[in-house]
């Protein structure tokens, strides 16, 4: 005698094994074992894809759109299929069921139509060069791009998408916008940026070549936006000139005549990343303070300050 719980478990496995069957002659799409979803281009090379229906279910035709040919009668099946080019393509298997809901009746359709689609990506070469600038700003906004490969409004008017170029390597807090099919993308670079970075891009997801690389190095932030005058905290009379500083750029600064370094400042500073100070005390006439920097990607910069002494 069946209890309740080992009747409902003998349902429930009943159930499971009635779905997974279903599951194993659900329709697919087949191909032969070299015709795999990630072909080279452009050879375009004769693959074989097979429609397997399932229960109840009649082919009807085959549909491809994108970069392939279909090199086969359209209801010929399997059909022979070639790539034609670099960009995405979708092959498509037409095929019908007959109804045999009888619950239904006179409102549904006595011929149940139905498509299933099979994505062709390609393989590719890495894009090379990229273009855009080797020497930025923090704060900068920058464009970078390589050469478009892949096929985009076609692909997109047909509704079947495309593949995309996929970028990185940029520093933490870079906002990234694209365009387009992605071969072009604009970096806003963060404020704080203090180093060199490699931008980075692959074109295609079935590209397992090593990506295009470009090296970024930045150059060093020496403006009078950046260079401020404050009051020595520790020397009465003396002046502390803030510097943003740049890993790997040296800094040198010069005084006008009868000036002085304070504080035991040096006139040469190592850039860190992080501001330094330089006090020295107005002992002369009114001039300029020059500061030049030199290593960073442009070259040499020098930015320049005029004082006035005070009666």
């Amino acid at each position: 005698m069946l209890t309740k719980f080992t009747y409902r478990l003998l349902t429930l496995l009943l159930l499971l094994q009635g779905l997974l069957l279903s599951a194993a002659r659900a329709q697919i799409i087949k191909t032969a074992p070299d015709g795999i979803s990630c072909e080279v281009t452009p050879e375009c090379k004769k693959y074989p894809y097979e429609f397997i229906p399932g229960p109840d279910q009649t082919f009807l035709r085959w549909q491809v759109r994108g970069d392939a040919k279909l090199l086969s009668p359209e209801t010929d099946n399997p059909a022979i299929i070639c790539s034609a080019g670099y960009g995405k393509a979708r092959i498509t298997a037409h095929y019908y069921s007959l109804r045999k809901d009888e619950k239904c009746r006179e409102r549904c359709p006595d011929t149940l139509f139905y498509s299933l689609d099979y994505d062709l990506f390609k393989q590719f070469s890495p894009p090379d060069p990229i273009r855009g600038p080797s020497c930025v700003l923090p704060g900068q906004t920058v464009t970078y791009s390589v050469p478009p490969i892949l096929t985009d409004w076609p692909h997109r008017r047909e509704g079947i998408g495309t593949d995309s170029y996929f970028w990185s390597g940029f520093p933490a807090g870079s906002q990234l916008f694209f365009s387009g099919d992605s071969s072009s993308v604009t970096v806003a670079l963060p404020p704080d940026l203090t180093g060199g970075f490699t931008v980075l891009v692959g074109v295609g997801r079935c590209n397992v070549r090593k990506p295009a690389e470009l090296k970024v190095n930045i150059d060093q932030p020496l403006n009078s936006s950046l260079v401020t005058v404050c009051p020595s905290p520790s020397a009465p009379g003396a002046l502390g000139v803030s510097i943003g500083t740049v890993p790997g750029v040296a800094y040198q600064v010069f005084l006008p005549a009868g000036w002085h370094f304070a504080n035991g400042t040096s006139d040469t500073l190592t850039g860190n990343g992080q501001p330094q100070t330089v006090y020295f005390t107005c002992d002369g006439s009114p001039g300029n303070v020059l500061i030049t920097a030199t290593g960073g990607c442009s070259g040499p910069q020098t930015a320049g300050l005029a004082f006035t002494i005070n009666p």
